[in-house]
């Protein structure tokens, strides 16, 4: 692998599988050798790390709380420009962000519901959208990740803006102006075409190690990125009329303010979102409808 060292300045190195990775000061779009790995503003080491290892989500214990709003307050809602969505002004810790989210497909369940997780079956999906989750299937190492990821997540955000300069304007829940079922929350749009999600995790996943090294069996995009990542990401693009997405991946050290962040640019695809779709709407029109039926069930006996 040849770094083209002389396009952006240089800060440090870091080694990926004994390979000496340069970390950059800034994005330069101009360049080829997309993707790369950026300096993160974010000074970590302001947070004790025993703070960030007790950083845990809670979960209830296993239970049903069904509970779908009749039609969505769109007067709440104020319309995109390209007349896609409708997009809110809560945040995502909002009880109403919550509480408009549960019984809608969001755009975390697009892999799942579409069939590319191998790890999540449908009918588990169903169940997740209306409010039903096994909490027992987490371990206490994959909740605290959990916990880690979503704490850190707007700080990649604000770190991304500070390096690349670009404008990154926060994004509430959004809903589909075709499809009111459908739901997605970008953790920001960036500029006028494009949104960006980020994630924040302690080492950077293995694919996309390989893919920063060019590894040759990671020829195509979506079996270097994590398959949730990337539907989720190809989803909002779809649903929203964006036509890239910056993906950020932080990657934290918790004993040190070293940390950077894995950054690509990733482009529509609209011949595998017309694909993802279709068998979205044969999830919603079976799985998605069966445990909505229960859901509707369960309102009519208690209210």
């Amino acid at each position: 692998m040849v770094w083209k060292k002389e396009l952006k300045e240089v800060i440090k190195e870091v080694i990926i599988k004994d390979v000496k990775v340069p970390v950059y000061s800034s994005v330069n779009y101009n360049i080829t050798n997309n993707p790369c790995l950026i300096q993160l503003n974010y000074p970590i080491s302001q947070y004790s790390p025993q703070l960030l290892q007790n950083n845990k989500s809670k979960q209830s214990d296993f239970k049903i709380e069904f509970c779908l709003p009749n039609s969505i307050q769109l007067e709440e809602f104020i319309k995109s420009s390209n007349g896609k969505y409708y997009e809110s002004t809560w945040e995502q810790s909002d009880y109403k962000f919550l509480l408009y989210r549960l019984g809608r497909m969001s755009s975390t369940n697009f892999a799942s519901s579409a069939g590319h997780d191998p790890y999540k079956n449908k009918l588990d999906t169903a169940y997740r959208i209306f409010g039903c989750e096994d909490s027992s299937s987490f371990s206490d190492e994959s909740i605290r990740k959990m916990g880690i990821g979503t704490f850190l997540e707007s700080h990649v955000v604000e770190s991304y803006q500070k390096a690349t300069k670009n404008r990154i304007k926060r994004a509430g829940f959004c809903v589909s102006s075709k499809d009111e079922r459908l739901g997605f929350s970008p953790d920001g749009f960036c500029n006028e075409d494009g949104i960006i999600e980020c994630k924040g995790v302690e080492k950077l996943y293995d694919s996309l190690q390989n893919r920063l090294l060019n590894i040759k069996m990671y020829d195509n995009i979506n079996n270097k990125i994590p398959i949730s990542h990337f539907c989720q990401m190809q989803g909002i693009m779809h649903l929203s009329g964006r036509t890239f997405a910056e993906y950020c991946v932080g990657v934290f050290n918790l004993n040190s303010s070293n940390s950077y962040a894995y950054y690509e640019r990733i482009p529509y695809d609209k011949t595998f979102c017309e694909k993802m779709f279709e068998n979205i709407d044969e999830f919603m029109e079976k799985e998605y409808l069966y445990v909505k039926n229960i859901s509707d069930s369960i309102l009519l006996n208690n209210y």
